[in-house]
């Protein structure tokens, strides 16, 4: 990954790289590792410990690490707020790290991610280091750490737990999706042992094959395993490596790492706004993290789920994860695996997993099965996939696009397993498409059938899906827009 793009800039920038590799971070790769074996390290002092767990240390001259975690959105007062602001927010979840190597100091960043300790940094700042060797400042307050949890040295991160009790400690908050080529960021970190130092640039290139973000925020080596964020002041990479000379710094991709499974959080706002959710007689709301759902126990499956697309959404490159697994947010309990064993139906998606791209934890929701409905193979295969590669393809015509999907049980063609989970008869599917002041609409009913017609054969009103499944698909939009989007079919405009 980075080796490769360091080859690369050693071809066409052969005098750049005399000088360059004096003032990029450690990067830790085999390739580099001879001339960063002093690179972005430097003689540290031990602290004196003080327990077992903490280590004493100077007098603190920067913020209080009693601040809020920034993890809840992190900024009040103001909708915009300033750089200084985010920077005041942000900076007490930023770590100092300290490792030895033997009788040689390495110094790093690095920042947390979950109050009760959960941290991440980059591989090479631990490498080769034993843990009782390492020391990790929270605003000049050491910690020990208390075990590895995840690394991966070919993609240069680490996720660790500070050996602490306390549930009270600053936090960052990941992002959800990939920032945009020209998008303003900005990083905190330790260049040269220069504590909490701000430098602000904007995303230069997207390196996804290699899984980096290429950015002219400034990073020098101390500055490595440090947090780079987008002007929301949420984590969109961590930072690696820079050429000074060139101006090349790059960080990796937040959204590769599996950080989803050690934060602590509950079930909070989906997506897509709850003013746009849809209205129906069900009893069971659900907001997941990346989409929102109705859960209709009768059938032991949503009588629709409502998730948002941006074009930030489709930008992610994580791999399907088939975790189908129940979910534990249905009080009444969802349908099993065991419903779907041998029953000659998919586990048909309905928000689908190939929407669900941008991070882990978005597709590893997708696969809880209070997302599924029973489809026959030619037709989850067939048609249902062809809208839903359509309802990805029309999303750069737009600012957002609000799906609301689900099975229709009018005409249903069976039920499976221990809980009577029910084959619909037909499926629908609403896409709302805004860009600024306006949206427009359009609706599919298909007959849960195999068929090889074009999908536009199924597209009709967003009335006639209402009328059809008895739900209101637009209860955000005024009367006035409801009327208009709602009664019109414009197929020109969407195909």
């Amino acid at each position: 990954m980075l080796r490769s793009l360091i080859k690369a800039l050693c071809i066409v920038l052969p005098m750049l790289i005399l000088s360059s590799c004096q003032s990029c971070s450690n990067s830790g790769r085999n390739s580099l590792r001879e001339e960063s074996n002093q690179r972005g390290r430097r003689h540290v002092i031990e602290p004196r410990e003080e327990e077992e767990v903490r280590v004493s240390s100077p007098p603190q001259t920067g913020p209080s690490d009693e601040s809020d975690s920034p993890g809840d959105a992190g900024i009040s007062g103001t909708d915009s707020p300033s750089l200084s602001q985010l920077y005041e927010e942000l900076n007490p979840a930023v770590l100092y790290i300290t490792a030895k190597h033997g009788n040689e100091g390495v110094q790093g960043s690095g920042f947390i991610i979950d109050k009760g300790g959960i941290c991440v940094s980059n591989y090479h700042v631990f490498e080769n280091a034993r843990l009782s060797d390492v020391t990790v400042y929270i605003n000049r307050q050491g910690y020990r750490v208390s075990r590895v949890l995840e690394s991966n040295p070919s993609q240069d991160f680490i996720i660790f737990k500070l050996a602490t009790n306390r549930n009270d400690l600053p936090s960052l908050s990941v992002a959800r999706n990939v920032p945009r080529v020209g998008e303003d960021v900005f990083a905190i970190g330790n260049p040269k042992g220069l504590e909490k130092t701000l430098s602000t640039g904007v995303v230069s290139q997207l390196r996804p094959n290699m899984g980096l973000i290429q950015t002219t925020t400034e990073i020098t080596h101390g500055s490595s395993g440090g947090p780079l964020f987008n002007m929301e002041g949420q984590v969109v990479g961590i930072t690696t490596s820079g050429f000074d000379e060139a101006n090349l710094n790059f960080a990796v991709d937040i959204q590769l790492l599996p950080y989803s499974k050690y934060v602590s959080r509950s079930i909070s706002s989906s997506s897509i706004s709850p003013d746009y959710l849809p209205r129906s007689n069900a009893s069971s709301i659900v907001n997941h993290q990346y989409f929102s759902l109705s859960y209709h126990e009768a059938t032991e499956q949503p009588l629709w789920v409502a998730y948002k697309l941006t074009e930030h959404n489709l930008i992610g490159r994580v791999s399907r994860t088939n975790d189908f697994r129940e979910d534990p947010s249905i009080i009444t309990g969802s349908a099993t695996l065991s419903d779907y064993k041998y029953s000659g139906y998919d586990r048909g998606h309905l928000a689908p997993a190939g929407s669900m791209t941008q991070n882990e934890e978005a597709m590893s929701e997708s696969f809880l099965l209070s997302n599924m409905s029973p489809q026959l193979h030619s037709f989850n295969a067939g048609v249902w996939l062809r809208l839903e590669n359509f309802e990805r393809s029309v999303v750069p015509r737009f600012d957002s696009i609000y799906v609301i999907v689900g099975g229709v049980f009018k005409d249903n063609l069976d039920t499976i397993g221990d809980n009577d989970v029910v084959v619909p008869g037909y499926y629908y599917r609403v896409l709302l498409g805004f860009r600024s002041l306006d949206v427009c609409g359009i609706g599919f009913i298909l007959p849960h059938e195999s068929t090889s017609k074009d999908i536009f054969d199924f597209a009709c009103t967003i009335d006639r899906v209402e009328e059809f499944t008895g739900i209101d698909m637009s209860a955000g939009l005024s009367q006035e827009a409801q009327i208009d989007v709602e009664s019109v079919l414009n197929v020109e405009r969407w195909n």
